[in-house]
């Protein structure tokens, strides 16, 4: 497995954008050095639990989309992202735990 601060950096570089993880586009809001693992901190739709906030294990990776879709298909993309989360999270700055 990579080294903490690989995923760290990773993320920094990324933070705040929309990415896929797996087939399902989110918003990459953080890393967290578990006790066992590190995670991916990332933000969904709202659906209830976490206010659409999870943890993913960095087994996985994800997919930047910025720069891969088109732009103007990225701002789309991410405007129709911040109208479906809720209002008290839309303005949360990401973190690196």
């Amino acid at each position: 497995m990579a080294s903490k601060r690989h995923f760290e950096n990773r993320v920094k570089k990324h933070l705040g954008e929309m990415v896929l993880d797996g087939f399902e586009a989110v918003r990459l809001e953080g890393f967290y050095d578990g006790d066992d693992d590190y995670y991916y901190i990332f933000r969904t739709i709202d659906r209830g639990i976490n206010k659409g906030r999870y943890y993913s294990s960095c087994c996985m990776s994800f997919v930047p989309l910025k720069g891969k879709i088109k732009k103007a298909e990225y701002k789309d993309l991410v405007r129709v992202f911040n109208l479906n989360i809720s209002k008290e999270v839309r303005g949360n700055k990401w973190n690196i735990q």
